[in-house]
Formats: structure tokens, C-alpha cells, sequence
């Protein structure tokens, strides 16, 4: 896996690194099931309403 040059080593390494775009599975079904699964009260409707807001499909 290719990093960064600027990246410090002692912080970063393959499991921490963010997945590739084009190693990406999830879909927005995947997105969806996350959203719903976790919409059990308030704060976790709202945390997950939040993060598909912050995910660009």
C-alpha cells in the first residue's frame, strides 16, 4: 500500500490507512443497514444520520 511522503510512520500503516476507493464494497444498501441498525434512540439516529450526511456515494 502506497502512503504518503509526508506520512509519519510510527503512525500510520496498512489496517489504520483509509481503503482505497477502489477496494470499497459497501454500497449505499450497506449505508442504509448501518443507518437503520443503529436508529434504536435519538443519539444514535442522529450519529448515524450524520456520518451517511458525510459519506459522498
Amino acid at each position: 500500500m502506497q502512503f504518503p511522503d509526508h506520512a509519519d510512520e510510527n503512525l500510520i500503516n496498512a489496517d489504520l490507512a483509509p481503503v482505497p476507493m477502489e477496494l470499497r464494497t459497501g454500497s449505499m444498501w450497506s449505508y442504509a443497514a448501518l443507518w437503520i441498525s443503529m436508529a434504536a434512540c435519538v443519539p444514535t439516529y442522529m450519529l448515524a444520520s450524520s456520518l451517511i450526511a458525510a459519506v459522498k456515494i
